[in-house]
C-alpha cells in the first residue's frame, strides 16, 4: 500500500490528481481530520486512536491513501511493512507565504472552513503575524508528529516537481515520462513578495526544526535521485559467477555504493557524486575487486 502524506501548499493537489487517475478505484481520500485545524491535545489523541484502529483494519482493496493527516495514525502500517509513505516538502518560507495568500484567496463565508483559517482571515491577520503564531509554529514538525523524516520512503521536493515526479513514477509506478495537471496554483496577478534579510534570519530561526526537516528532506530526494540513475549499474565481473546480490545505501560520505556478493567473494562498487550543481548529478565510477 501507498500512503501519501498531503502536507498543505508543497504541489500535494497536482499530485492528488496523479494517484487518483493510477489508483482509480482503489485510493482512500483522508481529509476529514484538518490536524491543524485542531488543538494540539486533540489532534495527538485523536492520531494516537486511531493508529491503534488502524493496527488491524481491513482495508479491502485499497492500494493507496492520500490527505491530509498525521502519519502517525498508520505509522503501525509502516511497523509491519505493508506500506510505503511519501511526502512533498517545500522550502518553508515560501510554503508559508503561499498558505496564507491561498486562505485569503478561497475563504468564503458560506462554505465551511477550519477553525484557524477562519480566524485568520476574520481576524485579519497580517502576514507577519500569520508567519510568527504559534498556531503555525513549525508548521512540518507539528504535521509530521512521532513520525521521523527518516521514515518516509520517497520525499519530493516542490522546487523540483517535475523531475521528483518522474523519480517517483520509476520507483513505484514503473513508469517513465509521468505529467499530471496543476492544481491550485496562485493566479498571475497574485503577485510576489521577497523578504528583507531580517526577516527570513527571523522566520528561519522562528521555524528552525522546519528548515531541518527540509534539509534532511533534500538529502534524501538526493539520495533518490542517486538510486534511480545508477539503478542497473552493476559491477564488472566474471560472467561465469553464480547470482548475484545488490546492496544499496549512502554513506556518511555521501557517496552511494552498492555490494555484490558472488558466493565467497565480494566485490564492491563506489558511485561518487559531486553535487556542486544541484541539477546536475556528476556520476564518477570507482571499481574495486
Amino acid at each position: 500500500m501507498l500512503i501519501s502524506v498531503h502536507l498543505p501548499k508543497t504541489a500535494g493537489s497536482s499530485f492528488g490528481l496523479i494517484l487518483k487517475k493510477e489508483y482509480e478505484g482503489k485510493i482512500l481520500l483522508d481529509y476529514e481530520d484538518r490536524p491543524i485545524n485542531t488543538t494540539v491535545v486533540t489532534r495527538h489523541q485523536k492520531a494516537l486512536a486511531d493508529a491503534q484502529v488502524n493496527r488491524n483494519r481491513d482495508f479491502g482493496e485499497i492500494q493507496c491513501i492520500y490527505g491530509h493527516f498525521m502519519p502517525t495514525k498508520y505509522l503501525p502500517l509502516k511497523q509491519s511493512g505493508k506500506a510505503k509513505f511519501i511526502c512533498w516538502l517545500r522550502e518553508p518560507l515560501a510554503k508559508m507565504l503561499s498558505h496564507y495568500n491561498f486562505w485569503k484567496r478561497t475563504y468564503c463565508i458560506n462554505t465551511e472552513k477550519g477553525a484557524l483559517h477562519c480566524k485568520v482571515v476574520e481576524k485579519k491577520w497580517s502576514l507577519e503575524q500569520f508567519c510568527f503564531s504559534s498556531e503555525m509554529h513549525n508548521f512540518y514538525a507539528q504535521f509530521l508528529w512521532e513520525f521521523p523524516i527518516e521514515l518516509f520512503d520517497f520525499i519530493g521536493i516542490t522546487e523540483r516537481f517535475d523531475e521528483d515526479l518522474q523519480t517517483f513514477g520509476k520507483t513505484f509506478l514503473n513508469k517513465n515520462n509521468l505529467v499530471g495537471p496543476r492544481e491550485n496554483v496562485a493566479p498571475a496577478e497574485s503577485g510576489s513578495w521577497s523578504p528583507s534579510n531580517e526577516f527570513r534570519a527571523r522566520f528561519e530561526e522562528y521555524h528552525s526544526e522546519d528548515y531541518r526537516m527540509y534539509r534532511e528532506g533534500a538529502c534524501h530526494n538526493k539520495t533518490q535521485r542517486i538510486a534511480t540513475i545508477v539503478k542497473g549499474r552493476t559491477p564488472v565481473t566474471n560472467p561465469k559467477t553464480a547470482s548475484e546480490t545488490l546492496f544499496w545505501g549512502c554513506n556518511t560520505r555521501h557517496e552511494f555504493y552498492s555490494t555484490a556478493s558472488f558466493g565467497r567473494s565480494a566485490s564492491v562498487t563506489t558511485y561518487s557524486f559531486d553535487f556542486a550543481d544541484q541539477d546536475d548529478v556528476k556520476i564518477h565510477i570507482l571499481r574495486h575487486f
